[in-house]
């Protein structure tokens, strides 16, 4: 009985043993070839950002603007022997080494052995890790690494280049602690050695390792069976060869295997120690068994002991691999599955704890939701971007490169993402990425543009910022039909007020007058302060036409004005402030920014002198249109009630100078500046809205009139025609007021005619269709002014409830001059015939004209050739002097 306890006993611990041994080697493994993977892919990064660096540079030009570059890279990174640029062809072209003993080699006329994979790196655009070789320019053996460096198109341009020490320079996977007859090697597929951990002893053992081919049985191991299985290891110089045990685990994207050995004396020697304990118990519990069982299950607790404390040591080896990881300033990931940050349900490998602290997840976050928790953590106007590189890098299986911003309580944060592809081993796609903080260099981005191009005290652009936007509004106003118009706004006494308040108040005042500004100003406008009290407000979208852009830029600068006209709070009490505005125009022939501003600051100063509180024009001859405009709108309303306007009459006659009817045309005679045209007031009247008196005025007098002439027997089928404005006819009181008029004064309606023209019925037609119809219905009779330059009156003229059509004078002057101008002419009397619509044609300056229009069968003329518009005093000696005209002809 006690026997089989024995041989139980050690069968279990030498079962023990070698699961003990399996787990060791399988983490050991693990470990290695995770900081490897790691290590390579990191590499490769870099490797890839150095090279498009010295590309950016011109080293694949002229090589020697990128020598002083590699080598500050090159004392940054002690572990790399050397890092150089590599055209396609093979040769050298940057190096950070300066002093080589021996020539650089073309690698393309190396023999293919030799070549270390450089031709599959151009070939194929992949990473390369080439066989430990005796390199003699820097008389060291090295591990070389090569990463493509590509261009837009995807084409190899060049390779980068570097050396890993034989020893793995600082790598974490260089330095990793093992127990006593443990050993690591990376055998490549092609048998022979890359590296071998503890490094041989002697430099001959070193040139032999790693110019022979590893033993034909390991490789049989190797290409046969992956993980557990013992070994016999040849020694060369003794011909002898030693039992080992190995783990065997495939690094498919390197072309390596890695293999962890442990010579099988120490694990027996393990297995004695943990068996000799026992042994002897056991032969003492020969004679007490139960002392002798509790001896075993103490000894069983020593072996577990022995356990934990090696999980221990090999968390410590991984805490000290994630210490080094913290040192590099970029976090390091690894995530498997199709997309590269796990948008397919794939799972995050690994994570360095600098990772963890560049995107600020906390150590109670699994490691499999940290991607999830980051996805929705994604700015909102990134996420299309974020979720589109993603799914292009998860489809073609192609690097992946990201920079965004993420939304952490309320914080917004900038980082780049890259990542690159690779295999494991049961094929599943695995991306090695690197996680980089921008957030600091963003910040101090935003800082030096502020400092730049805005104000610091108002936080408005700057006088840089706003000639960069006067520039860009150039370009875009060269292909639109637009002008544009600067205001320069300075405030009144400003050295006043901070002479007597001090320098605090005027910023206080500086900082309201800005806010006001901000909120009075259009969206599409542009806002800066230049300096001091003075502020500019560019005006964008006016009109093409300078005089309606210049009204338009003096409207909105009166309404600026009023805005910064209200009283500033200073220390509990109110202060009121004006402003001069200089205003200059700027259209598509602008090109000088400087003389723009200049103009602007100008007419600020001009503004100054003429008494602040003002705006004045650089351009003399609009300002003069303006100052005249404001005059004419100040007195407009005291002609009307002073009677200083009177109506001049231009006759209607047939083709034999019978006079048909007038035409009443207002005229007004200022006291200073005399007899003002039409065209100057009616459109002051227009915008002002005094055109409904003026209305009124011209039409009770025209009526009047018609009653005088009426009373003589021959003028008594006269008609009077009167002009209607756009806002009369869309007045809703116009029918009434029209209506009141005839009344009041007693004249005939039917011997009133109310003049329109076409553009009054481009929109609101209906309901000055009906407006017409109801005074049409009461006898009074329309005409169409200047009709064929319109857009609208043969789509309505049906609907229209007209009496007469008039020719427009520019067909009139156009009947002399051409066949074409006679046939539109008649083609517009055949219309107004067929419509059974009176003719008139007007702007008549020639007998002939009257005579080819009579011929046309014209019904009625009008122009200077019959005579000027004339007060009604004249017209009996105008009356006169046509019946000579026509009896003389």
């Amino acid at each position: 009985m006690l026997l089989m306890v024995a041989v139980v006993t050690v069968a279990i611990t030498w079962t023990r043993t070698i699961n003990v041994q399996k787990q060791e080697m399988q983490h050991v493994s693990s470990l290695f070839v995770q900081g490897l993977r790691s290590h390579l892919s990191s590499q490769d990064v870099i490797l890839r950002a150095l090279g498009q660096e010295l590309v950016y540079r011109g080293a694949l030009e002229n090589p020697g603007v990128g020598e002083e570059y590699l080598l500050r890279i090159q004392q940054s990174h002690g572990s790399m022997m050397g890092y150089a640029l590599v055209d396609v062809d093979g040769e050298f072209l940057v190096t950070s080494q300066r002093d080589l003993q021996a020539p650089l080699p073309n690698l393309m006329t190396l023999a293919r052995e030799q070549r270390d994979g450089f031709d599959v790196v151009v070939e194929q655009g992949i990473f390369q890790l080439g066989r430990p070789r005796f390199f003699a320019p820097l008389q060291e053996w090295l591990i070389s690494i090569r990463s493509p460096i590509l261009n837009d198109a995807g084409e190899v341009i060049a390779v980068m280049v570097a050396g890993i020490r034989l020893d793995g320079g600082a790598a974490t996977w260089a330095h990793m602690e093992l127990s006593d007859g443990v050993e690591i090697a990376l055998v490549r597929d092609d048998g022979h050695l890359t590296y071998l951990h503890p490094m041989p002893s002697t430099a001959e053992r070193r040139d032999r390792l790693y110019d022979t081919p590893v033993s034909d049985s390991l490789q049989h191991i190797i290409a046969t069976q992956s993980g557990f299985s013992s070994y016999r290891r040849p020694f060369h110089l003794s011909g002898n060869s030693r039992p080992y045990y190995l783990w065997t685990e495939e690094v498919p994207e390197y072309e390596l295997t890695t293999v962890i050995l442990k010579d099988r004396a120490e694990v027996l020697s393990e297995w004695g120690y943990a068996l000799l304990t026992p042994l002897l118990v056991w032969i003492v519990s020969l004679f007490v068994l139960w002392f002798g069982y509790q001896r075993a299950a103490r000894l069983l607790n020593v072996a577990d002991t022995d356990l934990r404390a090696l999980n221990k040591q090999l968390r410590s080896s991984l805490d000290q691999y994630h210490e080094l990881t913290r040192l590099i300033p970029i976090g390091v990931y690894q995530a498997r599955g199709l997309g590269p940050t796990g948008l397919d349900g794939g799972e995050l490998v690994y994570l360095s704890p600098r990772a963890r602290e560049i995107l600020r997840v906390s150590d109670d976050i699994p490691e499999r939701e940290v991607l999830g928790h980051i996805e929705h953590l994604v700015h909102p106007d990134d996420r299309a971007d974020y979720l589109r590189l993603n799914l292009e890098a998860a489809k073609k299986l192609s690097p992946f490169r990201w920079k965004g911003r993420l939304i952490q309580k309320g914080e917004t944060r900038w980082l780049e993402v890259q990542s690159i592809p690779s295999q494991s081993a049961d094929g599943t796609p695995l991306w090695n990425g690197v996680i980089i903080d921008e957030t600091d260099t963003k910040r101090a981005e935003e800082q030096i543009n502020q400092l730049v191009f805005y104000d610091a005290l108002t936080q408005l652009p700057n006088r840089r910022l706003v000639r960069e936007r006067l520039s860009n509004l150039m370009l875009q106003m060269a292909s639109r039909k637009q002008s544009a118009a600067l205001l320069c706004i300075d405030l009144d006494n400003f050295k006043t007020l901070n002479d007597s308040l001090g320098h605090e108040s005027g910023d206080k005042v500086l900082k309201l007058m800005a806010e006001r500004l901000q909120l009075s100003v259009r969206e599409q406008d542009i806002l800066a302060r230049l300096s001091g009290d003075e502020f500019l407000v560019v005006l964008t979208g006016l009109s093409m036409s300078a005089t309606e852009a210049a009204n338009q830029a003096r409207t909105i600068s009166s309404e600026l004005m009023q805005q910064l006209d209200g009283p500033f709070e200073l220390d509990n009490e109110a202060y009121r402030f004006t402003c001069s505005v200089g205003i200059t125009l700027m259209d598509s022939a602008t090109k000088d920014i400087d003389m723009l501003l200049q103009q602007a600051d100008q007419a600020m100063y001009q503004a100054k002198a003429a008494g602040r509180n003002t705006q004045v024009f650089f351009d003399e001859d609009i300002q003069a249109l303006l100052a005249s405009r404001s005059e004419i709108r100040r007195d407009l309303h005291r002609a009307i009630t002073e009677n200083e306007l009177e109506l001049h009459y231009q006759l209607q006659v047939d083709e034999r100078c019978g006079v048909r009817g007038v035409e009443a045309l207002v005229r007004w005679q200022h006291p200073v500046r005399g007899m003002i045209s039409p065209a100057e007031f009616i459109p002051v009247a227009e915008d002002t809205g005094d055109i409904i008196a003026l209305g009124d005025w011209i039409l009770t007098e025209a009526s009047e009139q018609m009653v005088r002439w009426h009373r003589d027997s021959t003028r008594r089928d006269w008609t009077v025609a009167v002009n209607i404005s756009v806002r009369q006819l869309r007045s809703p009181n116009f029918v009434a007021s029209v209506l009141d008029t005839l009344q009041m004064t007693g004249a005939s309606p039917t011997h009133l005619v109310l003049e329109i023209t076409e553009s009054m019925l481009l929109t609101e037609t209906e309901d000055a269709i009906a407006k017409m119809a109801e005074l049409k219905s009461r006898g009074v009779r329309f005409s169409l002014d200047d009709f064929g330059t319109g857009y609208s009156s043969l789509s309505y003229l049906n609907r229209l409830p007209l009496d007469k059509i008039k020719i427009d004078q520019s067909f009139v002057q156009a009947i002399s001059l051409s066949a074409s101008g006679r046939s539109l002419t008649r083609t517009i009397i055949s219309l107004g015939q067929s419509l059974d619509l009176e003719v008139t044609a007007e702007g008549v300056e020639t007998e002939a004209q009257l005579q080819l229009l009579a011929a046309q069968g014209c019904d009625t003329f009008q122009g200077f050739w019959i005579n000027r518009p004339v007060p009604e005093v004249q017209i009996d000696a105008m009356l006169g002097h046509l019946q000579e005209t026509y009896n003389a002809n």
